[in-house]
């Protein structure tokens, strides 16, 4: 029973996933084909049909694993060579160090990073399992409409999550430097305090400067 639930959730995630990506690069084609120009993979007059063979493709896989039986193999299938390229491209710019946005789920203006390819290795792993469990004959089982509703709940917030992978990898590192920045702050004033007051004989004027922090009380001030 576990089978069935594992290739709903590829179902619907992967759905989610190429409805998402597929919708928002239809919105701005000419961005989408920009980014297969920049990619420097293929002659630039290849760039207007490469990216219309490959939204159109990405369209195709929600109905194909919407509708499932014989359908659902060919779209974990496409859904996997998709990916495969994409992670491939997404790798390569990276080594070649080529500054441009990926535009994965529409037009935005962040380079291609690191998060760019573990988001869609996750995906890719994702239509792995289901290509693996449809070539199984895994996972047959009938399921409740209750169950496809938490399952596909628990789809939604994986594909959110993977998709802005990068975004939030940001807002750690922010929220890092800012708590370091507000420890440094905090201790700095500290020991103005204790030093104005003569509180505490070990920050007395003589002993603070061998406090470990004070050098970069005395740098941030």
């Amino acid at each position: 029973m576990i089978w069935s639930y594992v290739l709903a959730f590829c179902r619907v995630a992967i759905g989610l996933l190429f409805l998402f990506s597929g919708m928002g690069k239809l919105r701005d084609l000419s961005q989408f084909q920009q980014t297969i120009t920049n990619f420097r993979l293929l002659p630039a007059q290849m760039s207007y049909p490469t990216s219309l063979l490959f939204v159109s493709a990405e369209v195709a896989v929600v109905p194909l694993v919407a509708l499932g039986g014989r359908f659902l193999l060919p779209g974990f299938l496409l859904a996997l060579l998709l990916l495969l390229i994409f992670v491939g491209a997404l790798i390569s710019v990276l080594l070649r160090k080529i500054q441009t946005p990926c535009n994965c789920f529409g037009s935005n203006e962040k380079s291609v990073t690191q998060a760019d390819i573990w988001r869609d290795t996750v995906f890719l792993l994702c239509a792995l399992g289901g290509s693996v469990l449809t070539l199984g004959r895994m996972g047959r089982e009938q399921l409740e409409l209750l169950t496809w509703l938490l399952i596909a709940g628990m789809a939604i917030i994986f594909v959110l999550t993977a998709s802005f992978l990068d975004d939030i990898v940001q807002l750690i590192d922010v929220r890092n430097g800012l708590h370091d920045i507000f420890r440094t702050h905090v201790l700095c004033l500290s020991i103005a305090l204790v030093t104005r007051l003569g509180a505490n004989s070990h920050l007395s004027t003589g002993d603070h400067r061998e406090h470990p922090e004070y050098g970069s009380c005395i740098r941030s001030r």
